[in-house]
């Protein structure tokens, strides 16, 4: 009888590990998720803290009217070129991804040659007619909004693409993390200096937070 070598085929060897293997981008994907959930409470919890009820309230209405103004914005164009792209890409077709993003940012970026001038006459007439401050909290949230819905158009558009090129799980981590970050970043840096963060500075980070999400999203997918 042969003696045992203790040598243990490499498929029974680790049989966990290999499973484990398995799931591991749904795991890190569900992380990336329950991070971004942790990154907006806590911007609630500081935002709350440094700029008080109306700087919290400020923040709200400033993140959901941008994301909505940047839905209209996009016109379902993100996922028109997710679908697109996708195909062209199993087909390795990069021209035609390059060919279908192309069309979507020179879509969105005429829609906000349009809406963004508009937007910003109501301003002006409704400030004319004394209803509005433009300087005021409420001017400046409806004004940061008329910057802010093409970044998020143009962001969601990255995001869907990258999505379809196999790289959802960087998509979804840069999509939700990015901004949240960006906003406890510039609060971290007025609590050093030990004081709040007033309607400009809070809008600013919010389109700032937008901004770089956006550009390291078509970063990563122009690579």
């Amino acid at each position: 009888m042969p003696a045992e070598s203790g040598v243990v085929p490499v498929s029974q060897a680790s049989p966990l590990p290999a499973r484990l293997a398995r799931y591991l981008p749904a795991i890190i994907m569900a992380a990336s998720r329950a991070g971004a959930v942790g990154l907006q409470l806590a911007v609630q919890v500081v935002v709350g803290a440094l700029s008080g009820p109306a700087g919290l309230g400020l923040l709200q209405l400033f993140t959901s009217w941008t994301c909505i103004a940047g839905e209209i914005l996009a016109r379902g164009l993100p996922a028109s070129t997710m679908r697109v792209t996708a195909v062209a890409w199993e087909r390795e077709d990069t021209a035609a991804c390059r060919g279908q993003l192309r069309f979507a940012v020179v879509k969105i970026l005429r829609g906000s040659a349009v809406g963004l001038p508009v937007a910003l006459i109501v301003l002006l007439l409704v400030q004319a007619w004394g209803s509005l401050s433009l300087v005021s909290p409420m001017g400046l949230a409806l004004v940061s909004v008329a910057v802010a819905a093409p970044l998020f158009a143009l962001l969601r558009l990255g995001a869907d693409a990258l999505k379809a090129v196999d790289a959802a799980l960087q998509a979804i981590t840069l999509e939700n993390l990015v901004a949240p970050a960006v906003m406890l970043l510039v609060c971290a840096l007025f609590w050093l200096r030990g004081e709040g963060m007033g309607p400009v500075a809070l809008l600013g980070a919010g389109i700032a937070g937008f901004a770089l999400a956006m550009a390291a999203l078509w970063r990563a997918l122009l690579k």
